[in-house]
């Protein structure tokens, strides 16, 4: 089965295919900044981009300090359910 990730052409080395960008909303941007100042609980309904949230927080850690996050950093992301249940 083809891996979708990879372009190749015969025997050289795969390339990566581009990543599709986003523009974040404005609440996902209050979000973003509230998770900088204090540790917080993204609670929001299927399909409201907490997963964008979450690329957008480690995206900025890592441009601030990417040994440290590589080293020592876990983001942890659960179902509401399991968290509140």
């Amino acid at each position: 089965m083809p891996d979708d990730t990879f372009a190749t052409q015969g025997d050289e080395v795969p390339l990566m295919v581009p990543l599709p960008t986003f523009e974040p909303r404005k609440y996902q941007l209050e979000m973003l900044e509230e998770s900088l100042r204090r540790n917080i609980v993204i609670a929001l309904d299927t399909g409201a981009g907490k997963t964008h949230i979450a690329v957008l927080r480690m995206k900025h850690e890592m441009e601030r300090e990417s040994r440290k996050v590589c080293a020592s950093s876990l983001l942890a992301m659960f179902p509401r359910a399991s968290v509140v249940g």
